[in-house]
């Protein structure tokens, strides 16, 4: 037998992805992209919440402190305004990142099957 034959005769060394991986690929990817958004998103209401309190370490305590006494002593109409307003924002915020970070979602899905990106 000639060294052509015999490799014919090997099966390929990578095994072609199946459905369920694809799925599982795409769901790890979004979900990771998702997380990177939120956090973004989360980092920036805590940035806006430093700057409130001129960046200073002692000030920003003694906001949180002031504003979870006032948290604490509203009664529950307004607490759930108040958590209805952070939702909203960070809500907005999350959109805001998901529309500006939408390439790198885009850029994950777009690579051939089998290639590797180094994105």
């Amino acid at each position: 037998m000639t060294a052509l034959a015999t490799s014919r005769k090997q099966p390929p060394a990578i095994a072609p992805r199946g459905l369920l991986q694809d799925i599982a690929f795409s769901f790890v990817s979004v979900s990771c992209w998702l997380a990177i958004n939120c956090l973004a998103a989360a980092g920036v209401m805590l940035g806006f919440f430093a700057l409130m309190a001129n960046l200073s370490v002692d000030q920003f305590f003694a906001e949180t402190a002031n504003l979870s006494n006032h948290y604490l002593a509203a009664d529950g109409a307004r607490r759930s305004e108040f958590a209805e307003i952070l939702l909203y924002l960070f809500g907005g915020l999350v959109l805001f990142f998901c529309i500006t970070r939408r390439a790198a979602l885009l850029a994950n899905a777009s690579t051939p099957k089998g290639d590797m990106s180094n994105d």
